[in-house]
């Protein structure tokens, strides 16, 4: 049985792994304010938990892509990625 060559990993610099860092810690205080976001006000009296939690989800995760993206020197996309968006 004939198999491919591993691909050697690609070289990451500091800059790399801090980005993912900032993504990660960004991603978990996003999480933490999803469970801490509640607004009482009779503007939002069905969804008083609902909005403010969905805000702060997406600002998380909008803050978190940005961040990402501004790294990234090529983006591909394939199947699965095209999907998601």
């Amino acid at each position: 049985m004939i198999g491919n060559a591993p691909l050697p990993a690609p070289p990451s610099s500091r800059l790399d792994r801090a980005v993912g860092i900032v993504a990660a810690l960004l991603l978990a205080l996003g999480a933490q304010a999803v469970v801490l976001a509640v607004v009482p006000s009779a503007i939002f009296d069905l969804d008083r938990f609902t909005v403010p939690k969905e805000l702060a989800m997406l600002t998380a995760a909008a803050l978190a892509g940005v961040v990402v993206l501004l790294r990234t020197n090529r983006i591909e996309f394939g199947v699965a990625e095209l999907g998601l968006a």
